[in-house]
Formats: structure tokens, C-alpha cells, sequence
């Protein structure tokens, strides 16, 4: 029998007319599963008794008899800012910022609640705090006590007026008929006998475990009336237990002084209990083990148990909820506002509003006339994260289903491509509006068009909502504005069978809803940023009681919702030291000491309480899981130790009852093995070989065959499987973009300057005061989406950097120009023969070898894009800018390297100069455009902009030595860049086994052994190097 069914039995045994009575229960989940067990027992609802949780029944009685009302926390908060504001004065308000403010005044209510719940002498308590912290500045020497002397003045003042504030808000919440609940309680057992006038007959006190000093005074004049009875859930092992388990601490002061003890069971003591101990290494992979445990049950028994599943922390709800198969199952517990999505994303408004800046313009009126225009412009960081908040995303799938519509027609989706592919860093709040009309106008299929276009309606309103700009001097406004989002997503969410969301939007609605009503009635003036940190502040205090059905077999709770209730399976999760007891931290401005000496709870009362629910929760359980996490890294759990509750049951319990067993066991679920990571590889089927192949027949370049070198399985997601790195709008300009102005603004300046493409020192001396308004165009143009607001920070200084760049380079340009070797010529000059987006000149066009596969002949097309072609003192000159360091050694290669070139690495340079080379050489060969240069000698080679030289680093190499210990391999081979012949016959042979490979069957693509080469690689994460 559960505690619940005898106390039933117990009234209908004692009382015919049960109408006359009243029974007072802990909670509201307590009162509904009394309730329940009366309708078992056919107690029709006109003739049940009638049943309370103790704190609404002191509320409707003071109000009955005072005509006093409770009010809520959101106007207690504001009436107390109120007081506080008025008591302080103006010279105190500015010691105490708003912010600072609000931060303790939630602290300040509690501590009244308690003083007045607990009939403490509230003047005597704060001039005990004050006293003490004017004994805490003793401990100042005086130097600081001076420097200090000021703030100390306010901070003494503060602590002498917190009596005053409390005496004045009292009063200023009786002169409207308000009532905080400990101010009720303290008028209630102040003057029993008025409420008692018009009373029940009788009051019953059922599973309770401590009083306050208030309800004690009154449980103490209706036991002298014998008027109540008090029924107790309690047990022996903790009521005559010595040791230091403090589960019976209060129950034990009850029973001495209330003499008449109704109930004591012996269940701990002597009946059979099973208990499992299980850890595992994963916070969230609770909820799993927790669904193990559940169908391991449900084999084991015929008959399905009352089970349920308590949570200490709240954070597993969702995990739970996601794990349980169990289709029935009832969720009851006190929620946090603050750990909502919802309150995330309205969190997100806040940001998206406080971080706008102003956009102004002058424009023309219909008369022609000047006027001034301003709007409200938004950053994408703060667009981007609404658009993809898991709550947006949730609303728009429902939304979707509603109108019938498959999941690839996402406006979000769309939408974020788009503000991506034009790189909207700054994006003004109508065109936000306006963004579903803006994409649906670019569908070009009017069929598809009108088949979305109730469903972009939609989503043009959500935008109309999450990007109006709102009136931040007017905060009842604001939430008016904040009520008709919760609207919009109450109407949307109605047809969905989502308690949870549902639940939060109604009470989000409500809270915006009485804050409005209370601000224009009280006539509150508050500003933006007090309003914002008041709401934050009221989302972190308030918890919400959720509940659904109440008889399914199945229970998930929080630990105060188990009181009064019995189940025969027990699964606790987060069941670790410092949360299960939860750490009670000290949100009070009363020291421990202070607190104890008047009689106010402390933490050692808290934990004296949740053990007592603890092991009231096991009296009756024949099945205990406690689940925990092991894990030491976890943020989520307070520790990685399990609870004391488990050692206590091992080590105290389960040694004075041996029919309780315990088990530990330790949940590992098996992670990837190393080895297995590593052997990602791509095996070469047909329809790769035939990807490849096509690659190769319509451009293979340097970049390309380096790919394929450095890490096969690279080459295949760049060029094969087509994985291109996700784009991102950036309002930081990176390395790879600096590096492209950089070489536009070469580019420029090289074409337009000098007669006949012809470039002369004078020529760069004329240009070089030029450069830096040319970058700054060219970063305008280049990055044209970030708009010059976006040129500051760190945008700036790359601006900087690439104008030095320039101008260093174009002074090394000059230096070489009047360098000894080129003065041989009268006037030397760089003749710009190709640039690399300039038509105009001179084209490389792509070289053409035939490469035999299969006994076919493959036609390969290498292609590159080259920065520069020019000549200089008779040498045509093929031309790679890099703005990272690159040195002489860099672009050396003797013979010893020759024979490594087609899969070492670290050539990569070496490899791109001579394939230029070879480009070039064979344009001259064979291109009309080039004919002309044909017996030119030809050169390739890099100017590094980082750390330019006045000579452009060419491929080249030593002549091969002759070492008496490789005598009998012969003589070494010279390596003979300018013999072309030679040149050509050594490219296709390096170029042929580089193709060999990439269409040899078998050789699977695969990663890299060279780890440095992953650093920067953007297929990291895929294979497990990320």
C-alpha cells in the first residue's frame, strides 16, 4: 500500500462527511495523486475533501479573510527596484547601478521570505549585518581605508537602510493590498484565530518533513484546538538511526514535541530491495543507459511496475525525452525558463537589437528635395545565428508540414545561402523584412512559385517579427512586440502534440503580458538595459511547475515532485556528489552564522531535507537504479564521484539489511579504434577512374597534380567527390583574400602603366604614391559586400598591410630595374607580355600531351594560371606572386631531388615553376600569339611579397658533383633546364607517373602519413584529423 492509499483509507475510516475537512499536502503534483486515490475509491468530487498544497491554502486564506492577494514575483521585483530606489536616494543609486541592482534584489526577496516565514525580528537581524560589516573594515589598513573612505560611506549606508527597505516595501505592497507568501504567513500565524473563525472542522498535515517557524505556530495552535492531525511518510532506520545520516533530523524534533506520531513504517529495515549502481563515461548517454535499465525491467516482470525516472538536474530532460521509447509517460518538475530554447532566442533579440548601428543617407523627395533617411542596419553573426536557432528551424518544419511542403523548400536554408553568397555582413532591417519576397521573386517556375507562396507569407511575418527595429526608449512597446511573436508561434505550434514548446511559449506570453500590464498600471519608468537585465534576471529566479497526465505507468520528476509518492522502480539520474544532493549555494545576503543564530535554514537543512526524500523515495521501491557520469571533463555534473546516497546505501543500509543487494556496474560504450580511423581509404571503382579521367581531359593543373601528392584522399574530395569548403560570410578579410587584392592591384598597376606595356622605373616612381588609394578601391571592389563601415579592426590593418606589400615590392621592382645587370641594357624595362585576367595581352594557352592508358591514348590538357609573363634583358620570364615567405632554397632542385619530383611533397613550388616553365614553352613552340618569342631563354620564378628581393627567385639548380662513392652508378645526370628536349622528355615522364597513379585500379585514395599537411586541410574533420 503507498503512502497516498493508507492515508486515504485512513480518512474514510475516520470521517463520514469528509466535505468538513481540509488536507494540506507539500506540492500541487501531491494534491492531484490524493485526489486520484479518492476517485479509486469512488469518492465522487462534490463529496471529496478538499485539498491543498500549504502554500495556495495560506494565499486563499489571507486573501478570504484580509482581502489581501498574493502577488507574483514580476511585480514583487518591480515594487522592490521601486523601494529600493526611494529609500537609497540619489546619492546611493549611483553607488548602486541598475545592473547591480537587479542583481541582488531577487537575493534580498528571498531573504524576506524567509524572515518573515520563519517569524524572525527583521530589525534585530539587519542591524546584526550591519554591525558586522563595520567590524569587516577593521581589516583595512589605512591606506586603503583612505582611498576607500567614500565607497565605504555608501556600502555602510546601504547595509544600515536594508531595514528601512524592507519596512517600506511592506508597507507600499499593504497600500495596494499586495502580499509577498512570507508576509502572508507571518499575518497568518500572527492572527490565527480570524481565519480559524470561518475554518473546516478539521486540517490534516500529510507527508511533510519541515516547517517553517511560521507554519509550526500554526500547526501548533490547531493541535492545542484539536483541530489537526498530522499524518507522517517516515521510517525507522533514519528515525532511530545515530549516526551521521540526517534523513530523520526534522522528523525526530516533530516527534518530540508533537507526542502523537502517525506514521512509522519499517520498510528500510526489512524489506528486500535491488540496487544497481551503474556509471557511465557520457553525461547525455544517461538517458540511454536509463532506457537499458527500463526494458531489462519490463523482461524480468509480467506485470507492468509504477516507475519513475527522478532527475536532480534538469538538463536531462531533453536527452530523456529523446531516449524513452515508452509512448506514455508524464513529465512532471519545476522548469527553467532561462534553459529554454525559447529563451535563447529571445535572448538573441536582445543581442540583435543592442548591436545595430544606425545607417543614414540623404535622398530625394517626390519634389526633388534633399531629405534625411536612417534605418537600422543588423550584423549577419547576429542575422545568422536567429536564422538557424534550433527553435526557428523546429517552427518552420511545422510550418512546412501545414502547408504540405517537402523539407528541401526551406526558406532558412535558402536564405542564409543567399545572405552567404553575396556576403551581407551588413544587412538593413527592411530588407530582412523583406527577404522571403526577395527569394520567392527568384523562383522562375510559376508553378513552384504559387504552390510556396502561402508558405513564404508565413515566413515574410516571422521576419517582420524577429527584424522590426524596436523602440528602445519605450519598453512597454518592446513587450507588446514580444507578445506578438508568442502569438505567431502559439498559433503554429497548436496543432502539434509538443507539450514542452508549447508550455514555454503560454508562459513567455503571460510573463510579457503582466509585465506590460503591471508597468502602465503601477506606473513603473524603467529604461532599456534595466528592462533587458530585469527580464534575465526574473528568466534565471522563476521555475515553472510543467505537468502532464498523471496516472501513466511511467513518471519522469524532479526530486521536491516525488514527495508523498510511492514507486516500485526507482531510476535516478545524475545521480553524482554535488548534484544529487544539489551544492546549496549561499543566494543570501544573511551569513551563516547570522542565519543560525536566528533560527533561519541553513545548507545543512537543505541537505537534511533531500535526504529525507531520498530515502522516503526508497520505503516502498523494490528496484533502485542510480545512474551517474563518470566523466571528470563535464560541465553538466558536479562531480564525477557518485552520490554519498550510494555509499550510504553500501555501507550503512545495506549492512544492517542484508536482503538489500547492490550492484556496480560501469557502462562503456565502445569508441572507434584507432586503427580503424586511420585506414580511411576510397577504393577506385569505374565510375571514379571515369571522373578522373574526364578531370584530365579537360585541365589538370599544378594545383591539382600537388593535391594528389601531398594527400591522394584530398585530391578525391577536392576533384573527384566535388566537397567544396561550406562558404561563410566574413567580415574579417583573411589571408587568402588579402592575397588576391594584393595581386589585383599588381595586376592593375602593371597594365595601365607605361606606353606599349612597357614598364619603366620612372613608370613605378610615378605610381608608388598611388598605391594606397588603389588598394583601398580595390578592397572596396574586391570585397565589395564588406561596405567601407566593415573597413575597421582587423579589416583596417589588412588594409595597411597590403598597401606596404605593394609599395615594397614595387620599390624592389625598381631596384632591379637599375640593378648592374640590367643596365647593360640603355633604359631596361619589364616588357608585360600576360597578366593573368587581362585579355588583351598575350594568352598561355593550355599544353596538350598524349598519355597511353590501357593501350588508349589520352589526351591530357595542363593548364595554369600565371600571374605574369614579361621580359627583361632578353629573358621571358613566367611570374608566380605569393604573399607568403619564400626563400632561394625554396625553388633550388639538384639531381638527387629530380628523381622524388613526382611524389615528394614538400616540392610543391619546384613542381608549379616547372610545369609554368613547360606551359610557357610549349605556347612558344606552338601558339601563333608567342611565335615571336620563340628563341627567347625562359625562366620561372617567384617574387614573395612578404619579404621581396630585387631579383625574382628562379627555378633553378646546381650542377651535378661526382662522388668517388657513387662511382659504379655512373656519372650523375645534369639537370638541363634550357636544353628543351631534354626538358620536355623529363616533364611527361614525372607527369606520366603522377597520372599512373591517379588511375592505377589499385591504389586507393588515402591520407597523408605527413600530419602538417592536415593542419590546414578543410576534409580534416571528415577524416578524423579535425
Amino acid at each position: 500500500m503507498t503512502f497516498l492509499e493508507k492515508t486515504c483509507e485512513f480518512l474514510l475510516e475516520n470521517h463520514q462527511n469528509l466535505q468538513n475537512i481540509c488536507v494540506l499536502v507539500p506540492s500541487r503534483r501531491a494534491m492531484r495523486s490524493l485526489r486520484l486515490e479518492f476517485r479509486k475509491q469512488k469518492i465522487e468530487k462534490d463529496q471529496m475533501p478538499t485539498v491543498y498544497p500549504i502554500e495556495d491554502f495560506v494565499s486563499r486564506t489571507y486573501k478570504k479573510t484580509d482581502l489581501y492577494e498574493k502577488t507574483d514575483l514580476i511585480e514583487q521585483l518591480l515594487l522592490l527596484q521601486k523601494t529600493a530606489y526611494e529609500v537609497l536616494g540619489k546619492s546611493m543609486q549611483s553607488q548602486q547601478p541598475s545592473d547591480n541592482l537587479l542583481s541582488w534584489l531577487p537575493v534580498l526577496l528571498k531573504d524576506f521570505n524567509l524572515i518573515d516565514q520563519n517569524l524572525v525580528d527583521a530589525e534585530k537581524l539587519f542591524a546584526n549585518l550591519a554591525d558586522i560589516e563595520r567590524m569587516k573594515s577593521w581589516e583595512l589598513d589605512e591606506t586603503r581605508k583612505k582611498y576607500v573612505q567614500d565607497k565605504l560611506k555608501y556600502y555602510f549606508e546601504f547595509w544600515d537602510k536594508l531595514f528601512e527597505i524592507y519596512r517600506q516595501f511592506k508597507q507600499n505592497l499593504e497600500a495596494q493590498n499586495l502580499a509577498y507568501l512570507g508576509m502572508i504567513y507571518r499575518k497568518l500565524a500572527e492572527n490565527i484565530q480570524k481565519w480559524l473563525e470561518n475554518g473546516y472542522q478539521h486540517y490534516y498535515f500529510v507527508g511533510f518533513n519541515a516547517f517553517s517557524k511560521a507554519e509550526e505556530k500554526i500547526i501548533d495552535k490547531l493541535l492545542a484546538l484539536n483541530k489537526a492531525t498530522l499524518l507522517w511518510d517516515s521510517d525507522t532506520f533514519y528515525m532511530e538511526h545515530q549516526g551521521e545520516n540526517q534523513a530523520g533530523k526534522w522528523l525526530k524534533h516533530y516527534k518530540l514535541k508533537w507526542q502523537n506520531w502517525l506514521w512509522q513504517e519499517n520498510f528500510l529495515l526489512s524489506e528486500a530491495k535491488r540496487v544497481e549502481i551503474i556509471g557511465t563515461g557520457s553525461y547525455s548517454l544517461q538517458a540511454q543507459v536509463a532506457q537499458n535499465v527500463l526494458n531489462k525491467w519490463d523482461k524480468e516482470s509480467r506485470s507492468r511496475k509504477r516507475t519513475v525516472i527522478v532527475m536532480p538536474d534538469e538538463n536531462m530532460l531533453l536527452p530523456l525525452m529523446h531516449s524513452i521509447s515508452e509512448e506514455n509517460y508524464n513529465i512532471t518538475l519545476g522548469l527553467s525558463l532561462q534553459k529554454s530554447t525559447l529563451f535563447n532566442l529571445i535572448s538573441l533579440l536582445f543581442e540583435l537589437q543592442q548591436t545595430r548601428k544606425e545607417h543614414k543617407w540623404k535622398a530625394k523627395d517626390k519634389d526633388g528635395k534633399s531629405v534625411d533617411k536612417h534605418t537600422f542596419v543588423y550584423h549577419y553573426s547576429n542575422v545568422a545565428k536567429i536564422l538557424t536557432h534550433p527553435f526557428i528551424r523546429k517552427f518552420e518544419q511545422i510550418v512546412l508540414k501545414k502547408h504540405h511542403l517537402p523539407a528541401h523548400q526551406s526558406f532558412l536554408r535558402l536564405a542564409r545561402r543567399y545572405l552567404v553568397q553575396y556576403n551581407k555582413v551588413i544587412n538593413k532591417s527592411w530588407e530582412l523584412k523583406k527577404l522571403p519576397e526577395t527569394l520567392l521573386k527568384d523562383e522562375p517556375d510559376e508553378a513552384i512559385k504559387s504552390s510556396l507562396q502561402p508558405f513564404y507569407a508565413e515566413m515574410q511575418t516571422l521576419c517582420k517579427l524577429m527584424f522590426s527595429s524596436w523602440n528602445l526608449q519605450k519598453v512597454t512597446s518592446i513587450l507588446l512586440h514580444l507578445e506578438r511573436i508568442m502569438l505567431f508561434f502559439e498559433k503554429n505550434f497548436e496543432s502539434e502534440q509538443d507539450d514542452l514548446e508549447q508550455f514555454y511559449i503560454k508562459k513567455f506570453k503571460q510573463i510579457f503580458a503582466r509585465m506590460r500590464k503591471i508597468l502602465k498600471k503601477r506606473n513603473f519608468n524603467i529604461d532599456f538595459r534595466t528592462f533587458r537585465n530585469f527580464l534575465f534576471q526574473l528568466a534565471r529566479e522563476e521555475r515553472i511547475p510543467f505537468e502532464s497526465s498523471v496516472d501513466n505507468r511511467l513518471q519522469i520528476m524532479g526530486v521536491l515532485e516525488t514527495r508523498t509518492l510511492d514507486f516500485e522502480q526507482i531510476i535516478v539520474v545524475s545521480a553524482n556528489e554535488g548534484t544529487f544532493p544539489t551544492v546549496q549555494k549561499n543566494k543570501s545576503l544573511i551569513p551563516y552564522d547570522i542565519a543560525k543564530a536566528f533560527g533561519l535554514p541553513t545548507y545543512e537543512d537543505y541537505e537534511a531535507m533531500h535526504s529525507y526524500y531520498f530515502y522516503r523515495l526508497l520505503q516502498r521501491a523494490k528496484k533502485i537504479a542510480l545512474i551517474y557520469c563518470t566523466s571528470k571533463g563535464v560541465s553538466l555534473v558536479g562531480n564525477s564521484e557518485v552520490s554519498r546516497y550510494a555509499w550510504q546505501l553500501e555501507y550503512d543500509l545495506a549492512q544492517k539489511n542484508p536482503k538489500i543487494t547492490i550492484q556496480k556496474t560501469s557502462v562503456v560504450f565502445p569508441a572507434v579504434p584507432k586503427n580503424q580511423q586511420e585506414d580511411l581509404r576510397i577504393e577506385k571503382n569505374e565510375e571514379i577512374l571515369a571522373i578522373i579521367k574526364q578531370k584530365l581531359q579537360n585541365q589538370l593543373s599544378p594545383t591539382a597534380i600537388d593535391s594528389f601528392i601531398r594527400c591522394s584522399l584530398q585530391y578525391y574530395f577536392n576533384y573527384v567527390a566535388g566537397i567544396k569548403e561550406a562558404k561563410e560570410v566574413r567580415d574579417e578579410i583573411e589571408s587568402d583574400t588579402l592575397g588576391s587584392i594584393v595581386h589585383h592591384v599588381l595586376e592593375d598597376i602593371f597594365f595601365e602603366i607605361g606606353e606599349n606595356n612597357q614598364v619603366s622605373a620612372q613608370d613605378l616612381r610615378a605610381v608608388l604614391p598611388q598605391v594606397p588609394e588603389k588598394v583601398k578601391q580595390k578592397f572596396k571592389d574586391t570585397a565589395h559586400l564588406y561596405t567601407q563601415e566593415a573597413i575597421i579592426g582587423n579589416n583596417l590593418i589588412a588594409q595597411e598591410v597590403a598597401i606596404l606589400y605593394v609599395k615594397n615590392f614595387l620599390e624592389k621592382q625598381i631596384a632591379e630595374l637599375e640593378d648592374e645587370n640590367n643596365k647593360l641594357e640603355e633604359n631596361p624595362v619589364f616588357e608585360i607580355l600576360s597578366l593573368e585576367n587581362k585579355h588583351e595581352l598575350l594568352r598561355i594557352e593550355p599544353a596538350i600531351f598524349r598519355y597511353q592508358y590501357n593501350g588508349e591514348s589520352l589526351d591530357v590538357r595542363l593548364r595554369g594560371i600565371v600571374d605574369r609573363v614579361d621580359k627583361i634583358s632578353g629573358i621571358l620570364r613566367i611570374i608566380d606572386y605569393k604573399t607568403g615567405k619564400v626563400e632561394k632554397k625554396d625553388v633550388r632542385i639538384d639531381h638527387t631531388e629530380l628523381l622524388s619530383i613526382a611524389d615528394n611533397p614538400d616540392m610543391g613550388k619546384i613542381r608549379q615553376l616547372w610545369l609554368y616553365k613547360y606551359l610557357l614553352q610549349k605556347n612558344l613552340d606552338s601558339n601563333p600569339q608567342w611565335e615571336m618569342y620563340q628563341n627567347a631563354l625562359v625562366e620561372a620564378g617567384i617574387y614573395s611579397l612578404r619579404n621581396p628581393t630585387k631579383e625574382l627567385l628562379a627555378l633553378h639548380t646546381p650542377p651535378a658533383k661526382f662522388k668517388e662513392k657513387d662511382k659504379d652508378k655512373g656519372n650523375p645526370e645534369n639537370i638541363r633546364l634550357n636544353d628543351k628536349e631534354w626538358f620536355y622528355q623529363k616533364t611527361e615522364n614525372w607527369l606520366s607517373e603522377v597520372i599512373r597513379k591517379m588511375l592505377d585500379k589499385d591504389l586507393p585514395f588515402e591520407k597523408t602519413d605527413n600530419l602538417s599537411i592536415c593542419e590546414f586541410c578543410i576534409y580534416k574533420n571528415i577524416c578524423g584529423r579535425g
